[in-house]
């Protein structure tokens, strides 16, 4: 956290994230938009943002997830947990939904199926094992198994399987 230097008023966000909760209570679809700041971290402070200006701490996840699926016609292949669907994920090291600012306490990484320590920065599991980063060939996709709605509408991964 920075320490503040101007008053809460002189932060235009604030206006922001204000009329794009107004916005979505209308019905329009909201969504984020991070530029690259601070490496991966704007993304966090956007919804961080839309939490500020009065949504849900899940309306403001829909503006990083689902909801930019369904607006850009990919929802059925991204944007939630669910069978059948590609699987670039983050696990969280708290509960976002009770605590917005949990986000960024990310401690693996999926990408195109492969799991990445966020730490190390370094791949964790290949296929359904735990492998060096050489053995999974590029493209390779981990399709994952999911019960929907066992807590606050979430979903956990039940089952690994490959796609290949």
């Amino acid at each position: 956290m920075r320490r503040e230097k101007a008053p809460h008023n002189h932060y235009n966000h604030f206006n922001n994230a204000e009329v794009a909760t107004e916005l979505q209570d209308l019905g329009v679809k909201v969504l984020s938009g991070a530029h690259g700041q601070r490496e991966g971290l704007a993304q966090h402070w956007e919804i961080w943002m839309m939490a500020q200006g009065g949504m849900t701490p899940l309306e403001a996840l829909r503006t990083s997830t689902i909801d930019p699926a369904t607006v850009f016609g990919m929802d059925h292949a991204l944007g939630s947990l669910e069978e059948g669907k590609l699987a670039d994920i983050i696990v969280i090291d708290g509960d976002p939904l009770k605590n917005i600012r949990d986000t960024d306490k990310v401690t693996h990484t999926m990408v195109n199926g492969v799991l990445y320590d966020a730490a190390a920065v370094s791949e964790t599991t290949c296929r359904n094992q735990r492998c060096p980063a050489s053995c999974c060939k590029s493209g390779d996709q981990i399709m994952v198994s999911v019960s929907p709605g066992i807590s606050n509408g979430g979903a956990f991964i039940t089952s690994w399987s490959s796609s290949l």
